[in-house]
């Protein structure tokens, strides 16, 4: 939410593994994802989880399960790496972790 506004801008679900967490969904209402009333809506929900692998002392291990077209995308804007090419499980680690919660909180 925007502070001062109560309207939800996205949502992020997500799971306490064992030393990380897993995210299982992250959406953008649907005024961010074409026409963009609020930049940067996507990224403050990884950093969300992030934060929270933090606050567990997981060293911001962030894991999550990618669309295909997605792949590149979060290699490039949140330094993501992958885990697996098959599944295309992705991860953010320390340093991933660490530049989101900086930038988005």
């Amino acid at each position: 939410m925007i502070q001062g506004d109560e309207q939800i801008q996205g949502l992020v679900a997500y799971e306490r593994k064992e030393g990380w967490i897993h995210i299982h969904l992250v959406e953008s209402a649907p005024w961010n994802i074409k026409g963009k009333v609020f930049l940067g809506v996507g990224p403050h929900l990884f950093a969300i989880a992030c934060q929270k692998s933090f606050e567990l002392g997981f060293e911001g291990y962030v894991t999550f399960i990618a669309k295909t077209k997605l792949l590149e995308h979060y290699q490039r804007t949140m330094n993501a790496g992958l885990l697996n090419p098959r599944t295309r499980q992705m991860i953010l680690d320390t340093e991933a972790a660490e530049k989101l919660v900086a930038t988005y909180f």
